[in-house]
């Protein structure tokens, strides 16, 4: 489930745009003297540079390195028939050599400057500091990958805070909350950086690009809404997300009644409205916000309630994977979703993720961590934590 879906300008591709400057200045390398498939990705990087009048690292300019070849090739090409390097393709750039050199996938279809542009929010969604729009600035934002067993890809990316991404690193979800209690026992109510709240919105945001089973799924808090562009991959928390959207709107009480009128069974609904009404008030506190930031802070907060948690908790297991994704495209069909909302397939929502590699370019770098699926038996997965320590986790979290 992805929260937007906008018209993507993908960068044009190296042979076809170059072919005919390559014809008129008989000088351009056609490919890495390497030939193979690590090599053309640097000389496409190299490439990439010489066209926006960037210089690589100097790391990457010895003699013989595919970067260098590339970037010497595209300056014979361009000459002074330049782009603009702006921001975010200067960032683009830096993802593109960072995943390579780590040897994991970039899908650089929808990945473009333009696509990076757009998740790049006013605010971090962690620590909620302003961004600055300065490169190498102490607020300035920085891509991270929310799933480690996925590419660098649509959906799986956010723009962090510098010491939000520090922490982050390569951590998962369950690693997060447990520095979250770490965090609330320290004295200066710091672990590693980050307060309780943030490292609970750091580890809700992983979750939600994190395939899970959906009895683990249905237990975790929105501690966060997800940023610009974030694909749910979990169809309970795309149901969780949208259901809290709905106290934004004014008429509220006839959508989560209209929500409520698609579910099966009266029990069902009865659990629904439970948990809604014990959310409405701590979101409604003091009256709700008229300005947007405001808002989804106070959406995110409420669900630090416990009470709140064990009611969804009660509700959202009454359900299973498939049942929430009907309700999730039903809902999206009545309109109860806006123009922020849009359902996907999961092969779609997935697309150029690499899972099958996870996350890596290539196939014999190895996958780490248990490969998940909704549709496996509970009993044959192997859960990302222990369900006994992630009760004392959440109790301990929320109470």
């Amino acid at each position: 489930m992805a929260q937007a879906e906008f018209a993507f300008t993908p960068v044009p591709a190296r042979g076809a745009a170059s072919s005919s400057a390559r014809a008129d200045l008989n000088a351009c390398a056609v490919s890495p003297g390497s030939g193979d498939a690590d090599g053309q990705v640097g000389f496409d990087i190299g490439w990439e540079h010489a066209r926006h009048a960037l210089v690589p690292p100097a790391e990457h300019l010895l003699p013989g390195h595919p970067v260098r070849e590339g970037w010497e090739a595209g300056k014979a090409c361009f000459g002074v028939r330049t782009r603009q390097a702006s921001r975010s393709v200067r960032l683009c750039l830096g993802l593109r050599l960072q995943a390579w050199l780590r040897g994991h996938s970039f899908e650089t279809v929808q990945v473009t400057p333009h696509y990076l542009a757009q998740i790049e929010g006013p605010r971090c969604p962690v620590t909620r500091e302003p961004f600055s729009q300065e490169s190498g600035a102490d607020l300035a934002a920085q891509i991270s990958r929310l799933f480690e067993g996925a590419g660098f890809a649509a959906g799986n990316l956010v723009a962090l805070a510098p010491r939000a991404a520090r922490a982050k690193a390569a951590l998962t979800w369950p690693e997060a909350l447990t520095r979250a209690v770490q965090a609330r026992s320290a004295a200066d109510g710091l672990h590693e950086g980050l307060s309780e709240g943030e490292w609970a919105r750091l580890g809700s945001l992983i979750s939600m690009a994190t395939p899970l089973p959906h009895a683990v799924a249905a237990t975790l808090p929105l501690r966060a809404m997800p940023p610009n562009r974030v694909r749910l991959i979990n169809p309970i928390q795309g149901l969780q997300v949208l259901i809290t959207l709905q106290i934004a709107h004014a008429d509220w009480s006839a959508r989560i009644n209209r929500l409520a009128a698609l579910m099966p069974r009266v029990e069902m609904q009865r659990a629904f409205h439970l948990f809604f009404h014990s959310l409405l008030p701590r979101a409604w506190c003091d009256g709700l916000p008229s300005q947007a930031e405001a808002l989804r802070w106070r959406l995110e907060d409420a669900w630090q309630d416990l009470r709140v948690q064990r009611r969804w908790e009660r509700f959202a297991l009454l359900l299973d994977a498939d049942l929430a994704e009907q309700l999730q495209q039903r809902a999206l069909q009545l309109g109860l979703g806006g123009k922020q909302v849009q359902w996907q397939p999961t092969e779609r929502a997935t697309e150029g993720w690499a899972l099958e590699h996870g996350g890596y370019a290539h196939a014999e770098v190895p996958v780490p961590g248990p490969q998940v699926s909704r549709n496996t038996p509970l009993e044959a997965r192997v859960p990302p934590i222990d369900r006994s320590q992630f009760s004392v986790l959440a109790g301990r979290l929320h109470s």
